[in-house]
């Protein structure tokens, strides 16, 4: 689940510290869920990833 921080969260997650107020980060659905139900949150949805570059084929003649 990726949340949305709505208040500042002291301590670490993760390994390191929490992100700032209104920065997003990756939790569990567990904590996600108790974030967003103590208000400290808000659920976004995950970025889509970006589409890869296609790597040009060289077109070889046959004679």
């Amino acid at each position: 689940m990726r949340v949305k921080m709505l208040v500042e969260v002291s301590g670490y997650h993760e390994g390191g510290r929490w992100p700032p107020v209104g920065g997003e980060t990756e939790v569990g659905d567990v904590v996600g869920a108790k974030l967003v139900a103590n208000g400290y949150a808000v659920e976004v949805e995950a970025p889509k990833p970006k589409p890869r570059p296609r790597k040009a084929t060289a077109k070889t003649s046959e004679d």
